[in-house]
């Protein structure tokens, strides 16, 4: 196999991968609440996949999956998608240049993104409109949230590290 298909087949697998987490995330009652919350499962799966592509490639996807919690999600649409391009660039970035590719620093990466996408998601939509329950989402919903998606932190890094190990050229 040449390495144009195994490059085809690898996006082809990240492309399904990140559609399929959008059906289990947006299924309701398929995975349980933990404090009333679920998962965001887009991010870490998204953060995952940037882990072991380039920067332009992992912004690609990122973009992918923000747009497919945008569709899911009541808010602006395109919030979640310039947040998850944003995260995945820097997030592949850093890997690239600064890094070591591990599960420890998946779990910094990820965490910083679920943080950034929380605290964004908090400022634009509850803080800035003065809204009175804003510091009731700060601390009830979103970090309940960002430690409930945490979990899947290690399933996204060793599932993209199998891809991306399967799937690349070894010439």
């Amino acid at each position: 196999m040449n390495i144009f298909t195994r490059k085809r087949l690898k996006y082809i697998a990240y492309a399904l991968e990140i559609l399929l987490v959008y059906i289990i995330q947006c299924t309701p009652n398929l995975l349980p609440a933990f404090l009333g919350v679920r998962p965001l499962l887009l991010v870490v799966f998204a953060m995952g996949i940037s882990m072991f592509e380039s920067e332009g490639i992992a912004m690609w996807f990122g973009l992918f999956a923000g747009l497919m919690m945008d569709m899911a999600s009541a808010h602006v649409f395109g919030f979640f998608g310039v947040i998850l391009t944003i995260s995945c660039y820097a997030g592949a970035a850093l890997v690239v240049f600064l890094m070591r590719n591990n599960l420890l620093t998946a779990f910094i990466l990820t965490t910083g993104s679920l943080l950034l996408s929380g605290l964004a998601q908090w400022f634009f939509f509850y803080l800035l409109w003065g809204d009175p329950k804003s510091w009731y989402y700060l601390y009830a919903i979103m970090l309940p949230q960002i430690v409930y998606s945490a979990i899947f932190i290690p399933v996204a890094f060793y599932f993209n590290r199998a891809l991306a190990t399967h799937l690349t050229d070894s010439d």
